[in-house]
């Protein structure tokens, strides 16, 4: 346990502390000041090897690290009307012929501890799928109609879709500041995949802005419509597995 603490406070000094890490960091501090309400004395009188070690090493810390801990959660909430999400698809080959539009996020919230995010949860109305590409009003309905049918998203047993952060990991990149690797469960259909992709967030005191380009393999979701690689002698008509999304969310704290 004590050599646990030094490396995880040797991360944080480096700034290659991650989420785990910092709530690692957390219990550690809050055993120390559960046993400094009771008293050093005590603790020391009780003959508790491991936190006598970690209360010298806690005395030890520079003020700064120690200004910072233990961090403290923060709730941010997402601003429905502030952001939004695209999603683009294309024909196998990415000839021509693609579409794209908009999904609506009907609720969202990261929690941070210190400067990472430890948690996240997202859901989409998957009923709100949009086209936007399409001039025509009838020809945006039809493909609406159809990305909501069996054929793909089976928008009337599958209404939303979830998404859950399980890590996030900054990257420290001087040139390109605020880079973070996100890692989640992305559910559709009742099918949950792990994704991880890169995303560009900033926070200041009371707000969040969140934004990152992901591409998943549709199939992975048993949306195989029109999909060569489970068809593989489909000749005309086939449509690319990938499907891309871009997201720009805004937060604010409550």
């Amino acid at each position: 346990m004590f050599k646990n603490f030094r490396y995880i406070t040797s991360k944080i000094k480096s700034e290659t502390a991650d989420n785990e890490d910092l709530q690692r960091f957390n219990t550690f501090l809050q055993l120390i000041y559960q046993c400094r309400k009771v008293s050093l004395y005590v603790c020391a009188s009780q003959k508790i090897k491991t936190m006598r070690l970690l209360i010298l090493l806690f005395l030890s810390l520079p003020i700064t690290l120690l200004s910072q801990a233990p961090y403290a959660e923060k709730r941010f909430e997402l601003l429905l009307s502030e952001s939004k999400v695209q999603w683009y698809g294309n024909n196998f080959g990415g000839v021509c012929c693609g579409h794209d539009g908009t999904i609506q996020v009907t609720s969202g919230y990261l929690i941070t501890v210190g400067i990472l995010i430890t948690k996240g949860d997202f859901v989409l109305d998957m009923n709100t799928i949009r086209n936007t590409d399409q001039k025509d009003a009838q020809s945006r309905k039809d493909l609406e109609d159809h990305l909501k049918s069996k054929d793909f998203f089976e928008t009337d047993n599958f209404p939303k879709a979830f998404f859950s952060i399980t890590r996030t990991t900054e990257l420290h990149d001087p040139l390109q500041p605020n880079q973070y690797i996100v890692t989640g469960f992305l559910g559709i259909k009742g099918i949950t995949n792990t994704i991880t992709f890169p995303a560009t967030i900033n926070f200041t005191k009371t707000t969040a802005k969140a934004a990152a380009v992901i591409t998943i393999d549709r199939t992975k979701w048993d949306v195989t419509f029109q999909s060569k690689t489970i068809f593989s002698t489909l000749k005309e008509g086939a449509l690319a597995d990938e499907i891309k999304m871009t997201l720009d969310l805004t937060f604010k704290t409550k």
